[in-house]
């Protein structure tokens, strides 16, 4: 069952009221109770002392005269005076004639006097069963010296007075805690209703805002003003939202670059399949048994199939870098030995386009990296350098080492690269010249595998290059 926090919060406040309130209202009548209760118990033994003082002073008048003193202070007094014998008989009651005293039960059982018998001193409170009235009694153990002979043998003065007009006003009393108390609780209603109204409001904005934000729109920043941990959530949505803008945001690039890597493949694909499609067909046709055509256009088909081959091996590497597939192996080797294998495998294909190829050495350090991967980086970048520029064009590799890093170069001074195609030359299927670049092989993915390899070293490859005067490649690394 959905509840509302609003509610909670002032179901809450009503409960916590109700149980304070409660009990401070209980308190408060039985602490009253407990003074009136005091009040008349004080009273009642100050009245007890005065009645023994006035037996004693005036022994010597007759016992009709006392007794009718006795019922005249009690009548002015509100009070029941009662004079008791050591056996519990009742020898004078203020409220009762002296013919009805012998009909009366024995008083010794009465909690008053069987307190007073035992501490001088005693107390209750009950209904009396000859006036059926709710009595406070007070009672006291006394020693008269008295010459009566009906007041010398008065061991106990009982005083009591009803508690009509006590009990009518502890409930008149009672009465107006309940009445303020509902008055208190009604305004602790109102108030918690003004405070959970408060205390809800940035949260019921708060849930407005996420819910536009759950329905797509993810460029929505949280504008919610509070001043405690509101705002703390407020924030932490406000990092989620941006958070999940940003992923959107790399999930449509991504998508985008999905999709045009995917129609770049296809495209890759499709060039060297229809050619040898085309050949095979031209071969099938009569082409092949003439010998002049025929081992031309197998040159030509194995040409592409080796195309094929190469950018299906180049696909397989960047899946599996950016997938981190791929796992590098690190391991120490000297960068002279290093260098020296590169240059020399690429030597035969600069030679043949009339391109020389020259290692300049400096000091033999040890390169802390993947060898294999490496290799992949250097051949890529040697290779390039031979494949896009002309004869007579010079390439160096060299090395410089400054500190904890060492940064290789391959540089060349052929045709350059134009200023607009740099800051792209590292995006996979990108090419200068397309055309070309397909004559000469290439698969258009070379240089984002080189740039993969090169980050995950730690490192970080730059180019530069003057349109006309040449191109240099370079990279650093941690020794």
């Amino acid at each position: 069952m959905f509840i509302r926090i609003r509610t909670k919060i002032v179901i809450v406040y009503l409960l916590f009221a109700i149980a304070i309130i409660g009990a401070l209202g209980t308190m408060a009548s039985m602490r009253i109770e407990h003074i009136f209760h005091e009040n008349i118990n004080n009273t009642l033994t100050q009245e007890i002392d005065f009645v023994s003082y006035y037996l004693t002073d005036i022994s010597n008048q007759p016992t009709e005269r006392i007794i009718e003193h006795l019922k005249n202070f009690a009548q002015q007094s509100h009070l029941r005076i009662t004079l008791i014998d050591s056996l519990g008989r009742v020898l004078v009651d203020s409220d009762l004639d002296r013919e009805k005293l012998a009909g009366l039960d024995n008083h010794l059982s009465r909690p008053e006097i069987a307190n007073a018998k035992r501490s001088t001193i005693g107390r209750d409170i009950r209904k009396s069963k000859s006036t059926q009235q709710d009595y406070f009694y007070v009672a006291k153990k006394v020693e008269l010296t008295q010459q009566v002979e009906l007041f010398k043998s008065v061991r106990f003065i009982r005083l009591s007075v009803p508690l009509t007009y006590y009990n009518s006003l502890i409930r008149e009393i009672r009465t107006s805690i309940v009445f303020t108390s509902l008055f208190v609780l009604f305004l602790v209603f109102i108030l918690s209703l003004f405070i959970s109204k408060r205390m809800t409001q940035p949260i019921v904005r708060l849930t407005e805002e996420i819910k536009a934000i759950a329905g797509g729109n993810y460029s929505k920043v949280v504008m919610v003003r509070s001043n405690d941990e509101i705002r703390l959530l407020i924030e932490s949505i406000n990092q989620l939202v941006e958070k999940i803008n940003k992923e959107m945001n790399e999930l449509q690039k991504s998508s985008m670059i999905r999709s045009q890597f995917l129609a770049n493949v296809s495209h890759e694909l499709r060039t060297p399949l229809f050619s040898i499609q085309a050949f095979i067909e031209t071969l099938m046709s009569g082409a092949l048994d003439d010998p002049d055509v025929n081992q031309k256009y197998l040159k030509k088909a194995l040409f592409h199939v080796e195309r094929l081959n190469n950018l299906l091996n180049d696909l397989i590497d960047i899946s599996r870098i950016e997938s981190k597939e791929l796992k590098l192996t690190f391991h120490s080797f000297p960068i002279i030995e290093f260098l020296l294998k590169i240059v020399e495998t690429s030597k035969f294909s600069a030679n043949q386009k009339g391109i020389t190829l020259i290692l300049d050495l400096g000091s033999d350090i040890k390169l802390h990296a993947d060898k294999d991967r490496l290799s992949q980086v250097m051949y890529n970048l040697v290779d390039n350098a031979i494949r896009y520029n002309p004869s007579g064009t010079v390439i160096r590799v060299y090395y410089e080492v400054r500190g904890s890093f060492v940064t290789i170069f391959v540089k060349d001074d052929g045709l350059g690269i134009a200023k607009e195609h740099l800051p792209r030359l590292f995006e996979r299927f990108y090419r200068v010249d397309k055309e070309r670049s397909r004559e000469t092989g290439g698969t258009g993915l070379g240089l984002a595998i080189v740039k993969h390899i090169v980050e995950a070293h730690n490192g970080n490859i730059q180019v530069e290059s003057e349109f006309g005067k040449g191109t240099q490649f370079y990279f650093t690394l941690r020794i």
